[in-house]
């Protein structure tokens, strides 16, 4: 079933793996690439919803778990793109190094095994990212360009991207493998997720205080990078991608995925309250949540490959479609250029 409302034409009939395909970055990846593409998925679809709504568009659903041994025995070899979206998360601080040397194997074998899998086909490799790897941004208005080396991480689940990044790119040099890494900037979905700005949003509807900043350095602004510019943007670094050559251009494979434009929560709060009709509440605090801002630079995205079109107002204003419409997953008019 091709999915309506897209135009995408960097990859076409080729034959996709999507790795991580039932997670939201996954799902809307999966819709664009299946009207013109052989997609298939693997996952562990622990959502009987998700694997219906990815059936009847993909070639092949693979219900693999990547912390076992063999996950991909019997999986094809002969694919194009592979798009690396999942990950064992560990979020905690307080994680024992028991679990965080198990989750650390899991993420790394997931993606060595299948940059290994796919390589002697040429397939490009695309690794799933977050803005997570860098130090928080402690000056207001400060940004994060592409040229910022990995230096941050203060849990596991950013730890272990760090790490993952340094050997997804010396495996490519490696084998001279095509391949790019996308650093996620606060993604939004009109169905849900969206790390601290969809948690502000469910925080009003449930009418709960939302914090107010106290001073401007209290503030914690980010890019909200809506899933239509997250998908098209991700696709052209595919169809880009590159062996990494880390001497001489260490961040030529490296992107920020996210929307050109940064807000606090507040502002967030009120658009979303304004939009959706609903009063909210605010209390003075210190920070706007405990939450680091991370503010990304997404010029090298603008100028390589995808110009985000969705402000963030804009993707409030989907978001609130999505809630009024029921929607629980990618529609067409979520994707649309025009």
């Amino acid at each position: 079933m091709p999915a309506t409302g897209v135009e995408q034409h960097d990859i076409e009939g080729k034959k996709v793996l999507v790795v991580g395909g039932t997670g939201n970055i996954g799902r809307a990846l999966c819709w664009v690439l299946s009207a013109n593409n052989d997609v298939d998925v693997l996952a562990r679809f622990s959502s009987p919803a998700v694997e219906q709504e990815l059936a009847p568009r993909c070639r092949a659903l693979w219900k693999r778990d990547l912390s076992h041994d063999s996950p991909l025995e019997g999986v094809p070899k002969d694919y194009d793109y592979v798009f690396n979206m999942a990950v064992h998360w560990a979020l905690r601080k307080d994680l024992g190094w028991d679990d965080f040397f198990y989750i650390q194997r899991v993420n790394t074998l997931a993606s060595a095994r299948l940059l290994y899998h796919c390589k002697d086909a040429g397939a490009a490799f695309v690794f799933g990212s977050t803005g997570g790897v860098y130090h928080p941004c402690r000056k207001p208005g400060e940004r994060r360009t592409e040229q910022d080396i990995a230096v941050g991480g203060d849990n596991p689940y950013e730890i272990s991207k760090i790490e993952l990044e340094g050997m997804v790119l010396g495996l490519s040099e490696m084998y001279d493998a095509p391949v790019a890494v996308t650093r996620f900037f606060w993604p939004i979905f009109p169905w849900g997720g969206g790390g601290p700005a969809r948690g502000t949003i469910q925080n009003v509807l449930d009418g709960k205080p939302i914090p107010r900043a106290r001073t401007e350095r209290g503030k914690r602004p980010m890019n909200l990078g809506f899933v239509s510019d997250l998908a098209y943007a991700t696709i052209r670094a595919a169809a880009l991608a590159q062996p990494a050559r880390l001497a001489d251009e260490p961040t030529r494979c490296i992107y920020n995925i996210s929307g050109e434009e940064a807000a606090c929560l507040e502002d967030i709060a009120r658009e979303f309250a304004e939009q959706m009709g609903v009063n909210v509440r605010f209390e003075d605090a210190d920070a706007e949540g405990p939450h680091e801002p991370y503010v990304a630079d997404v010029t090298k995205m603008s100028r390589e490959l995808w110009t985000p079109r969705v402000g963030w107002r804009e993707s409030i204003s989907a978001v609130v479609r999505g809630i009024r419409e029921h929607v629980h997953g990618p529609e067409g008019w979520m994707f649309s250029r025009a």
